[in-house]
């Protein structure tokens, strides 16, 4: 049993299937199919179940699946320990919409102007996807908005944004000078995403002041949610440095409830169990450093 059987089973599991696992790991299936059969001999164990040409991993497999992503991780971890990635290598980093949008051009610009020979890959998405990626040692860092992190997460904060409450330009609530949270109460709802930071942020919002938290409209597509709002649709909360221009041309209006800042926290996040080597340790000393910058002067947070 090596390592490489280790990576084949657990390509197997994380595609479900043969086929998935050669084409990720561009390998034929026959080799596939062997080096799990190796596995198997040599544990003495079966660790799929082989049912009308599907595979269901057995509870044997679970448990060998947790412990190889240990053992690959840790594996991966002594590599890299080994390997000058000052100067050359990849880094991978994730971000979710809102710093992927605003935080991370600026991030990536500082960084490759420090060091031109050395690769690195973004890749940006909705907060839960990004964080998915991370567990699965897909991403090296992640800059993620809001709160709830896994235990297993390192942080540190980069900065803070403000989230704007959108209503459409005629709605009866920016007549209200004095305006409370509680005012939002039975106003229609349209909501970004069904996992998103700002989904979450709105959501914890309704749960603090005791109200019912029932969209009429979900969507994955930001425009559309500010769409929605400009027709009368629903009230809607966003980050306020991805509307900006939509509230300065009056397409959509803003206004801040009373005693209630909107003001969520940002972090550089990355696995407890991985290596950092000196370039990713410099590149989150620039994400705290730009984030801080940039988030202040579009939030003024």
């Amino acid at each position: 049993m090596t390592i490489r059987h280790l990576r084949i089973f657990i390509a197997v599991c994380r595609n479900q299937g043969v086929t998935g696992a050669a084409r990720s790991l561009h390998m034929t299936q026959p080799t596939v199919t062997r080096a799990v059969q190796e596995l198997e001999d040599y544990y003495g164990i079966a660790l799929f179940e082989r049912i009308h040409r599907r595979l269901y991993i057995t509870e044997a497999g679970k448990r060998l699946y947790d412990q190889a992503i240990h053992v690959v991780t840790t594996m991966d971890r002594m590599e890299a320990s080994m390997e000058e990635w000052e100067q050359k290598g990849t880094i991978r980093i994730g971000a979710g919409t809102t710093l992927g949008s605003v935080v991370l051009p600026r991030v990536l610009t500082a960084f490759v102007k420090k060091y031109p020979d050395l690769q690195i890959y973004s890749y940006v998405s909705d907060r839960h996807v990004v964080l998915d990626r991370l567990m699965r040692n897909e991403l090296d860092l992640a800059l993620v908005e809001g709160a709830g992190l896994e235990k297993s997460l390192e942080a540190e904060t980069i900065g803070y944004d403000r989230m704007a409450l959108l209503l459409a330009p005629d709605h009866p609530l920016l007549k209200k000078k004095h305006l409370k949270v509680e005012d939002l109460s039975g106003e229609r709802i349209v909501v970004y995403g069904k996992e998103s930071a700002s989904r979450t942020f709105m959501e914890n919002l309704y749960s603090l002041h005791g109200m019912p938290f029932e969209p009429v409209m979900e969507s994955e597509s930001i425009p559309a949610v500010i769409e929605a709002v400009h027709a009368g649709i629903g009230l809607s909360m966003l980050p306020r440095n991805l509307v900006r221009r939509q509230i300065l041309s009056g397409y959509v209006s803003a206004h801040a409830p009373e005693s209630e800042k909107l003001v969520r926290k940002n972090y550089v996040v990355w696995h407890s169990s991985k290596y950092l080597s000196g370039t990713m340790k410099d590149l989150i000393g620039i994400c705290r450093e730009t984030g801080g910058k940039v988030l202040t002067a579009e939030s003024g947070v």
